[in-house]
């Protein structure tokens, strides 16, 4: 967290960015008290969702130790770490025709455990290095548990888990559930030091209440959520990272302690079964646990936060097209909000990157974890590119919307001639043959019918001699509606109880007009430029990513 941001705006920026990827439901601001409705503060529970990147994560931030700042910057890393840019390299390895099939799942498994691995250990002392310089988020710490879907070259879906604590994950296969991690917590270090056994700790686990336990057990029943490990706990000593085939159906389900502390296993397991939609199963075992927090009767009842990830497995892998498309498509309308949160995230990176960068002295770009702060630079410097575009392109967007295209099919236009050289500065009239609204450019034809150019929209209107006012354009919110005896052009604004009359001279709102179409062409420009330099910067961490895969393959 920025230290300029105070705890209300870095969460806003977080709970944003989180819904911009999580599908499903949002976790559950669990009640202080069981049995009592009040809620607690702020929710420590955070969970991404993500089926389109194939990550899913749930982190359960330490109550009364600024858990929600742990949870939340683990989520963040682990995103960067895990989402597309992963699924980019794995791409490329798969697509790489000079690698037979085999060597190419050795490189993607080799990758994807050592990503996962690396990201936790980044969050890990991301979290104790703040810990240390901020009073503030003393002993903030957080459990996660994360899943990355993979789908391999010969087109086996795997799943790579990883988890520190006691947040959960299990594999719903044909009716049966499974929990496929296991806690950082006393039952399973009292398994480990044989003083019980698995099934033993299991009953103890999974008991209604202490009445079913026996007498020597009781202490570890009442202690079994005690967690032995953390992230950004005493510092992660390994991280340990497990790969399961998938089959379609299966689900694959994360869940923190607000709802493995309070259902039962089987209890998870009929709502799964009762639920054919995944998003409905979501939901449902979250306001179970919910209900059962809030009646408090329930000897397994407790206030906690509550957040359960359930996906289902389709045919394949993580949707890349579906990706793809909504890079590509542009939504129709920007938001201020939209804007305001670009230009907020390029900022943020662009801190980022020179802090790092002040870290980073003396880089061995030989070695993988030189690769792999570089890859990151690049990726941030990338992330920035596109970030503005989309500042530009909302730029561009609000001046077109503000002034209409000026000229239609078959009317006449001035343009510079071209047919000298160097080109002169006369104008000939040309004919619109039409408007290309995607590329915002004009096709016109010469008189002679014997030629054709493409001319950039706003570029061809500035070139015109005279006035570039028309009626409806608008001009710092107002709408010019037609002028009045002495040439003076009548604006107007419409406000909820009454409308607001204005006059300017033509000559003063041409400028206004003017300036605007003079920053959108400046923004078109931009946009081309950010473009090119994101596409640059992709070349430069596909050779990048190319070079550890050959590190990792030694």
């Amino acid at each position: 967290m920025p230290e300029t941001l105070s705890r209300k705006e870095y969460i806003k920026e977080q709970e944003r960015n989180i819904d911009l990827i999580n599908v499903g439901e949002p976790a559950i601001i669990g009640i202080a008290f069981k049995g009592h409705p009040e809620r607690k503060p702020i929710c420590e529970d955070v969970k991404i969702n993500d089926p389109d990147n194939g990550l899913f994560l749930v982190a359960d931030g330490v109550t009364r130790a600024s858990g929600w700042f742990a949870s939340r910057e683990t989520a963040r890393i682990l995103n960067e770490g895990l989402g597309g840019e992963l699924d980019d390299q794995i791409k490329r390895i798969a697509q790489n025709k000079n690698i037979d099939s085999k060597r190419k799942e050795k490189l993607i498994d080799a990758l994807v455990r050592s990503e996962i691995r690396s990201s936790i250990l980044e969050a890990d002392n991301h979290i104790i290095t703040r810990v240390k310089t901020d009073s503030k988020m003393r002993a903030s710490a957080t459990t996660v548990s994360v899943a990355k879907l993979v789908e391999m070259p010969d087109g086996e879906q795997s799943i790579f888990l990883s988890n520190i604590g006691d947040s959960r994950i299990f594999i719903m296969r044909k009716g049966k559930l499974s929990r496929l991690t296991k806690d950082d917590s006393l039952l399973t270090f009292a398994v480990s030091e044989k003083i019980m056994s698995e099934e033993q700790a299991r009953q103890i686990d999974q008991a209604n209440s202490l009445d079913e336990v026996p007498d020597r057990w009781k202490s570890y029943y009442r202690q079994r959520n005690q967690v032995m490990n953390s992230v950004g706990g005493h510092g992660l000593k390994e991280v340990e990272v497990h790969r399961f085939s998938l089959e379609k159906g299966d689900r694959i389900i994360l869940a923190s302690d607000g709802l493995t502390d309070q259902l039962k296993e089987n209890e998870i397991e009929f709502a799964l079964l009762e639920f054919e939609n995944p998003r409905e199963a979501e939901r449902a075992l979250q306001q179970r646990a919910e209900k059962m927090s809030l009646d408090g009767t329930l000897p397994r009842s407790k206030g906690d936060d509550i957040a359960v990830v359930v996906h289902e497995v389709g045919e394949h892998g993580p949707d890349r097209a579906s990706r793809a498309i909504q890079k590509e498509s542009e939504p129709e309308i920007f938001t201020l909000k939209q804007i305001d949160g670009w230009r907020s995230d390029a900022a943020r990176l662009q801190q980022e990157i020179r802090t790092d960068r002040e870290k980073a002295t003396n880089i061995d770009t030989e070695t993988k974890e030189g690769i792999d702060l570089l890859i990151k630079f690049k990726n941030k410097e990338q992330d920035i590119s596109v970030l503005d575009y989309w500042i530009a392109r909302a730029v561009v967007q609000e001046t077109s919307k503000d002034i209409p295209v000026r000229f239609e099919k078959g009317q006449q236009v001035q343009v510079f001639r071209t047919d000298f050289e160097p080109p002169s500065y006369d104008r000939a009239l040309w004919v619109v043959s039409l408007y290309d609204a995607k590329n915002d450019r004009y096709l016109l034809d010469h008189p002679s019918k014997k030629q054709h150019r493409f001319v950039e929209r706003f570029t061809l209107e500035l070139w015109q001699k005279g006035s570039l006012v028309r009626p409806d354009d608008v001009v710092d919110g107002y709408k010019v509606i037609g002028s009045e005896t002495g040439g003076n052009l009548v604006l107007m604004k419409k406000k909820p109880d009454t409308l607001v009359r204005r006059v300017e001279t033509e000559l003063t709102v041409d400028k206004i007009v003017r300036d605007d179409m003079l920053k959108a062409r400046a923004a078109k420009k931009e946009m081309t430029r950010s473009l090119e330099r994101a596409n640059a910067l992709k070349g430069e961490i596909q050779f990048l990513t190319e070079k550890k895969v050959k590190l990792l393959a030694k």
